[in-house]
């Protein structure tokens, strides 16, 4: 006696296995991907940064040149949406996203940016507070009942056509995971490029270059 149901099931299975295997595969090639920047358009130390206009993910406009006099910025992009939602940059924009306070106390603005489809960056944030909710730290966190209690001193920038990412010679199959900071005068003061999707300065050597800063006379 054969039962078509259980054959049905057995297919699903397969299926949903086959479409996880290559899920992995993709992402592990990724991350063994070796990113280049063009250096000719690269920021420079010392220099005002290539892109300044940005949309928010509510699609307001943020330019970076209404902080200059006011505080220092620190702009830092994700990989992007490129199918799916990387795991490296979901870790480090919790990360980020944790060090809230120390952020304000180095007059320092954050903005996380996101390049690719506008529709994707609502999937992106989601992650990132599930895997702040699955990584708990001591001593905990208040309760996060939305993204926007993990977005309070960190602000979620777009790149949906990816005008920032080609401008700042950081175009990879998305962007390469790349990070800067900004003095009170828009001077460029810290850059990281990472050679891969894991290669990411973590959050206290951004801190340590915030701290530097009143000590090099980049002018």
């Amino acid at each position: 006696m054969s039962f078509p149901h259980l054959t049905f099931y057995k297919s699903l299975k397969y299926g949903v296995c086959l479409l996880l295997a290559v899920a992995l595969v993709l992402t592990l090639n990724a991350c063994r991907q070796a990113y280049s920047i063009d250096s000719s358009k690269f920021p420079k130390v010392g220099k005002p940064i290539g892109y300044q206009r940005f949309l928010d993910k509510d699609g307001e406009v943020v330019d970076l040149r209404d902080f200059h006099g006011k505080s220092n910025v620190v702009l830092v992009f994700m990989r992007g949406f490129a199918g799916y939602i990387c795991p490296y940059c979901t870790q480090q924009t919790a990360e980020i996203l944790r060090a809230g306070s120390a952020w304000k106390e180095k007059n320092a603005q954050v903005f996380i940016v996101y390049p690719g489809p506008a529709e994707a960056i609502s999937d992106f944030l989601d992650s990132v507070k599930d895997w702040a909710l699955d990584h708990p730290v001591s001593p905990p966190q208040p309760a996060l009942d939305s993204v926007d209690d993990l977005f309070q001193d960190v602000q979620a920038l777009l790149d949906v056509d990816l005008k920032a990412t080609e401008a700042l010679g950081i175009r990879a199959d998305l962007a390469v995971p790349s990070s800067f900071v900004l003095d009170t005068e828009g001077k460029v003061r810290f850059t990281y490029a990472g050679k891969g999707a894991t290669d990411r300065p973590d959050v206290q050597a951004i801190l340590n270059a915030l701290d530097a800063m009143g000590s090099k006379d980049l002018d």
